[in-house]
């Protein structure tokens, strides 16, 4: 662990791993550097354009779905707080990027498995009612398996996800007693299960989550909740 690369947050300047999304001390998001991005733009028109000459102006179709190869779990699952496993039978099935508990999903280097759902969470032996949510809101507890699939340590953190009800943000609730993780550096081969809550409305009719699998061009993967 001690050979990750780290870099300087850009806003507190503590030190984090240098892929980081969000900074694990002020939680902000660290932003895309432009230099860097235009360079990738640069190199990825020379690519096309060497492409088209060589293969006379053709236009090939493509099945690539992107970074992201999403395995569908062949059983159907309910969220009632069951854990749910992906099985070696599941299909892959990059024509949706859309993910259901049950499925897994690759990007990075990187294997994520929806695991488990509990859409009514309750806090255990909250006596004085510290973790009460508010108003007209409850508690979604979501499990979820990381694998590092790649050849080099991988950031993992509860705040890699967005979570939306009805189109509309959601605050996320870090409930020490019921699950302490927050973030790690994962090594190659190695894996790390955690619970992330939100709270939500109680009458939300749409749930989802959004995974951002590619920090350059902000390829994301959906996680359909409810």
């Amino acid at each position: 662990m001690d050979n990750v690369p780290m870099k300087k947050c850009k806003y507190c300047q503590s030190d984090i791993p240098v892929n980081a999304k969000i900074c694990p001390s002020c939680r902000k998001k660290q932003k895309k550097p432009m230099g860097c991005l235009i360079a990738i733009a640069a190199v990825a028109v020379v690519i096309v354009v060497g492409a088209s000459a060589g293969s006379g102006g053709s236009k090939e179709d493509s099945s690539s779905e992107g970074n992201v190869k999403i395995n569908k779990n062949s059983t159907s699952a309910s969220s009632t707080g069951t854990d749910v496993e992906s099985k070696a039978d599941s299909a892959e099935d990059t024509s949706s990027g859309v993910v259901e508990l049950g499925d897994s999903f690759e990007t990075g280097g990187l294997k994520i498995s929806f695991t488990n759902c509990e859409l009514d969470f309750k806090v255990s032996d909250d006596k004085y009612e510290f973790y009460k949510p508010a108003e007209g809101k409850k508690y979604i507890s979501l499990s979820f398996k990381f694998e590092n699939t790649g050849d080099e340590d991988k950031y993992v953190s509860i705040s890699d996800f967005d979570c939306y009800a009805d189109n509309e943000t959601c605050e996320q609730k870090y409930i020490g007693k019921e699950s302490d993780f927050i973030n790690t550096n994962l090594s190659k081969g190695r894996t790390v299960s955690f619970d992330v809550f939100y709270e939500v409305p109680k009458d939300a009719k749409e749930i989802e989550l959004e995974y951002e699998a590619d920090f350059w061009t902000d390829e994301k993967v959906i996680i359909k909740v409810q």
